[in-house]
């Protein structure tokens, strides 16, 4: 993440380094969209015509969800953009696909995930076809909310939990309430009720081996580090594209729990480029400091922003 005014490029002089620190976004959209060869060209017409330098810091590119069907979600990689389609605002927050189900259930897809939406009158089923998901539950106590993956149910009523498919398994973790997976009735011949592999509460998980025969499954407490590391696709990537630090600090203070304030106005319209995940404030504030000089003062609840002297 570099402002334009910076000369600073990646190690490296020869044509190859710059190329590739020149036009950071262009490459990495090309990896993810399999354009490499086409990028390559356009790039190096445009570094005969402007040899300013600039690089970016890449965390990753993120999905955006696209309707499938009636009541279905997929989340797809970012499409390319048109040529002559304008350019995109300064600061792009690229957010997991996020949809608002017809209940009010909200429901986070990891890129490449797939979902079908089922709700009938007695229950609100939806079935997870691959991937992960998480899902913030609209609590309804007379319609149970239920995830179908490989077979198994998880079944709430108002909670949130992730649901994984993945190697054969489902893996089931909660953040928020309770949940009971299961085996549906109608697959075990001459049961009167469907079996439960595991009642699984907050701050727990419990993996099902789809292709074994149904057995109680472990409980497997979870903490906090190891519960955000597994949700951490559900973080925004914030991509910025010449923006003033203070529309950059905008977007940062939408994410965390200390606010950032600059305090100096000349600050404010200090240009940065690049793509952090919107959680990476420390990082944010460690380029300032070391390539801007900026002075970082923290406070209880939140954290000032100064020119150096």
């Amino acid at each position: 993440m570099k402002s334009r005014r910076s000369k600073t490029v990646p190690p490296g002089n020869n044509d190859k380094d710059v190329a590739a620190g020149d036009s950071q976004h262009a490459l990495d959209w090309a990896v993810s969209q399999g354009a490499v060869d086409r990028v390559l060209s356009r790039v190096a017409g445009k570094l005969q015509r402007r040899r300013r330098r600039r690089w970016g810091v890449v965390a990753g590119v993120a999905g955006l969800v696209v309707l499938w069907g009636l009541f279905a979600y997929r989340s797809e990689p970012n499409a390319p953009i048109p040529a002559g389609v304008q350019a995109p605002a300064p600061v792009i927050a690229r957010a997991p696909g996020h949809q608002v189900l017809p209940d009010g259930t909200a429901v986070d897809l990891r890129e490449g995930a797939e979902l079908r939406v089922a709700f009938e009158p007695a229950v609100r089923r939806v079935v997870l076809e691959r991937g992960e998901a998480h899902f913030q539950v609209q609590k309804d106590p007379q319609r149970p909310f239920v995830v179908v993956a490989h077979g198994v149910e998880v079944r709430a009523v108002g909670t949130a939990f992730a649901v994984q498919i993945g190697g054969g398994a489902v893996d089931v973790l909660v953040t928020e309430g309770i949940v009971s997976v299961e085996k549906p009735e109608q697959d075990r011949s001459g049961s009167a009720a469907p079996f439960r592999y595991a009642r699984v509460t907050a701050g727990n998980r419990t993996v099902v081996n789809v292709s074994a025969p149904p057995v109680p499954t472990a409980v497997v407490p979870v903490g906090a580090r190891e519960m955000d590391e597994a949700l951490t696709w559900r973080i925004p990537l914030l991509e910025f594209d010449a923006a003033p630090l203070s529309e950059v600090v905008e977007s940062f203070n939408r994410h965390s729990t200390a606010r950032l304030v600059i305090a100096d106005a000349d600050l404010r319209s200090l240009e940065l480029s690049g793509i952090l995940r919107a959680d990476k404030t420390e990082s944010l504030l460690q380029l300032l400091k070391k390539d801007f000089g900026v002075v970082v003062e923290r406070r209880e609840h939140e954290i000032v922003l100064r020119r150096g002297r």
